[in-house]
């Protein structure tokens, strides 16, 4: 809905620059185009060749001096208020030099290794403005003198870089990694609960492609690889895992998450997919990182961002979960405190925020 709005503003602008341009053109031509032709309208005039010929004139045809009025300049013209000069073309690999009455020619080519800077060819490093990915997150700018390449710049909030794309995009299409707590104190109700809930995530947004993975992968801290992985309909899948499995052991949130980073899931390393990892948890992490260390969690949150993941934190029905704010915080995305649900209701909700979240291009 944003690039939408984005876009309709974009073309509304657009159009009012054409309209402004067309009526400053009609302006300079047309006043007499319009008086002549209200008077032919209107008056008797014995001499209707004087009129026919004045309508000719203001309408385009050859003047006196032999110039031709060629009606309004094009909006995006590059030589519109350099007439006489030369400017660069648009894709900065060549010249235009610009008639004297500001219509553009055909561009000359700068040749290998040069590019048009200022209104002429010179040797650069790079092409002025060009934009290159550094990583999946970042991208460098070339100087406006193509001497060389900015710094790494920041894509804006949830977009990505794509060579393919030339530059930062905002992705449409989404895969979800669900980071489900597997722990002992999510035994029964909770347990059943998250798997509805999710479920409710899977089948409103079918359109997004969802995986599992659980902490711990066994009976004490242990964490592995996906036990569903990504896909979509992954209803069912998810379904039975979680009916098949019971809930059990301590908490590695901390273990869980670095292991994500070190092992991303199949397809979750595709910067052409909004990539999104939702924590699902009743407890603070009580492994192998000390209870209340938010360093830890503040670390691993940022190393999944850099890898380009976007992370959500529910804190499901449990106490002590301030620390979990570590991660709200530095998730890459806008929600700074983490969802608080302490029932099926409050859990579909924080789901359904976080998928309209997932759908806000």
């Amino acid at each position: 809905m944003r690039s939408l709005l984005v876009a309709t503003l974009a073309a509304a602008i657009g159009l009012a620059a054409l309209s402004s341009a067309c009526s400053e053109g009609a302006g300079a031509a047309g006043s007499g185009v319009i008086d002549e032709g209200a008077d032919a309208d209107t008056d008797t005039d014995t001499d209707s060749d004087t009129d026919t010929d004045t309508d000719a004139d203001a309408d385009g045809d050859t003047d006196a001096d032999g110039d031709t009025d060629s009606g309004v300049i094009p909006v995006d013209n590059i030589c519109k208020g350099h007439a006489g000069e030369k400017v660069c073309s648009r894709n900065g690999m060549g010249v235009v030099q610009c008639t004297q009455n500001g219509q553009e020619t055909d561009p000359q080519a700068c040749g290998d290794g040069r590019a048009c800077v200022d209104g002429s060819c010179k040797s650069v490093t790079c092409t002025p403005y060009a934009i290159e990915c550094v990583d999946t997150r970042t991208y460098k700018e070339c100087k406006d003198d193509g001497s060389g390449w900015s710094a790494a710049l920041d894509c804006p909030h949830s977009y990505l870089c794509s060579k393919d794309q030339g530059g930062c995009f905002k992705s449409c299409k989404n895969r979800v990694l669900i980071l489900l707590d597997k722990s002992g104190s999510m035994s029964g109700t909770k347990w059943n609960t998250a798997n509805q809930a999710i479920q409710f995530l899977v089948t409103t947004f079918a359109d997004v492609e969802v995986g599992l993975s659980v902490f711990p992968t066994d009976t004490s801290c242990a964490v592995g690889p996906e036990v569903v992985p990504i896909a979509f309909n992954n209803a069912t899948p998810i379904d039975n895992w979680i009916s098949a499995n019971a809930a059990n052991g301590s908490t590695p949130m901390w273990e869980a998450m670095q292991y994500l980073h070190t092992n991303p899931p199949a397809g979750f390393d595709d910067a052409t997919f909004q990539r999104s990892i939702i924590i699902v948890a009743d407890g603070q992490p009580n492994c192998n990182v000390p209870i209340t260390s938010k360093v830890a969690l503040t670390n691993a949150t940022k190393a999944l961002v850099n890898d380009g993941y976007k992370v959500y934190i529910i804190g499901f029905s449990g106490t002590g979960l301030a620390i979990l704010n570590a991660i709200a915080a530095n998730g890459g995305t806008s929600y700074t405190t983490y969802f608080k649900a302490a029932d099926l209701n409050a859990l579909k909700q924080a789901f359904a925020q976080i998928g309209a979240d997932l759908h806000s291009c």
